[in-house]
């Protein structure tokens, strides 16, 4: 049986919570909350059904006797259809209570002091990993802006406040996985230790996390896979590590460790990276960060140059990954163009990326020169390269052209804008494997 008390008093409130007199209490200009049967407001009053509009007609005029609601009569149909229901101010609390509905100024209020205390985690204690401007703190300030002049969540946290308090419990533990300095947490143990189960973040987390990510973790117009989104985020549906081959120096649990003996390449796990200390990056000359996992396996197979470092850059990387690429980038100190060179430091360090000729690939470029090597130089992501391959491409809509066409008006990607205007103009771009036969010859 239609439950009529529940609808009317609940989509009255509905209205109420999205008007001016919600936002801006006694205002003269406010106006009254109306319902109108039998129109898309409240189209389960029925006027062809007399037993429907009889017994809305009944649970109305008990709104009205208990002072809950007002209503009028259509014109000449009084006491049989009714036009007009509205909510009556002075009993707002009231009809709170007789839907068991919790009063939206109370849950704002509740959610601001849940932004207001994460607000001041991220400030206090902070890992150089969270910065206070981070995309954390950029969201919760949209989010207070929008309460603080709208009076809602609307657009940034969904407006069930369990699911908004999920979201920002999301936040905080993604906050404390990178305040511990982990740099990781599997997706199912961090649903169960924040939620009490382990599915709970997957359900009904996850996709609107993915959504705040790609709006505030990612420069404009990036694409990016889900799985990589949520590695911004220290979050892996399986155990995050680091894959690179190369002839560096350095400790583990006090210990020395030499990966020059490992000549086919090393696979680090989360606690091994977090522990290991780079005492020396010993000959090498140049670190190339590859964003293809076929191509790394293809280079590091074919290339025996002890002065290469090459590391396995993958998407967009994590924060491991960053953690492990800050170390690499900080033992080169002193002997790569990032800052004052120190003499008698030698050899010379270069750094170098290798990455998909298109958006994603000028976009990882530019993350990882801007946060972690500002030395950085692109490897065969030129014209040159880019010219006798443009048949072994992918050609682009109108959309991806605009994104490109951003790049040429940001001087961040200078290096790569003659490179763009080919792109433009032949609409095509072209994925590292297309450049596999390259690994043949010399890096020059």
């Amino acid at each position: 049986m239609t439950d009529f008390k529940q609808i009317i008093l609940s989509r009255l409130l509905d209205k109420y919570e999205h008007s001016k007199s919600f936002r801006e209490p006694g205002s003269p200009t406010s106006r009254r909350i109306f319902l109108h049967p039998g129109r898309s407001d409240f189209p389960e009053y029925d006027i062809e059904k007399p037993g429907v509009r009889e017994t809305a007609n009944s649970v109305i005029l008990e709104l009205a006797a208990s002072g809950l609601a007002g209503f009028s009569w259509l014109r000449f149909e009084e006491g049989n259809i009714i036009d007009r229901i509205w909510l009556l101010p002075h009993s707002l609390g009231e009809a709170y209570r007789a839907v068991s509905r919790k009063p939206r100024h109370q849950v704002l209020a509740s959610l601001a002091e849940q932004v207001a205390a994460l607000n001041a985690a991220l400030k206090t204690g902070l890992s150089k990993d969270v910065p206070p401007d981070n995309w954390i703190s950029r969201f919760l300030q949209d989010v207070s802006e929008t309460m603080q002049n709208k009076g809602s969540v609307s657009g940034c946290l969904p407006r069930d406040e369990e699911q908004a308090r999920a979201i920002l419990t999301a936040l905080a533990g993604i906050h404390e996985i990178f305040h511990s300095g982990s740099g990781e947490g599997l997706e199912r143990v961090f649903s169960n230790r924040w939620y009490g189960d382990s599915k709970y973040f997957e359900k009904n987390v996850r996709a609107r996390l993915v959504r705040i990510l790609k709006d505030y973790a990612t420069a404009e117009g990036s694409e990016m896979a889900e799985s990589d989104l949520l590695s911004l985020a220290g979050l892996y549906s399986s155990p995050a590590t680091v894959e690179f081959k190369g002839a560096f120096q350095g400790l583990l649990a006090g210990k020395p460790v030499d990966f020059s003996l490992f000549p086919h390449g090393v696979l680090l796990n989360a606690p091994t990276v977090r522990d290991l200390q780079i005492t020396s990056l010993g000959p090498v000359k140049k670190v190339l960060f590859i964003e293809n996992k076929a191509n790394y396996t293809d280079w590091i197979i074919k290339n025996t140059d002890e002065t290469l470092l090459t590391l396995f850059h993958g998407g967009f990387y994590s924060p491991l990954k960053g953690m492990f690429f800050q170390k690499i980038h900080d033992a080169a100190a002193g002997r790569c163009d990032c800052g004052r060179r120190i003499s008698g430091q030698e050899p010379h360090i270069e750094f170098l990326h290798w990455g998909d000729i298109d958006l994603g690939g000028f976009l990882m470029f530019q993350r990882l020169k801007a946060q972690i090597a500002g030395c950085l130089k692109p490897f065969r992501m030129d014209v040159e390269t880019y010219r006798p391959l443009q048949h072994s491409g992918s050609m682009f809509d109108a959309r991806y052209a605009r994104k490109l066409d951003l790049l040429l008006q940001d001087s961040a990607y200078a290096e790569f804008h003659d490179l763009i205007r080919l792109m433009l103009a032949s609409g095509i771009r072209l994925e590292q494997e297309a450049l596999l036969w390259a690994n043949s010859r010399s890096d020059g």
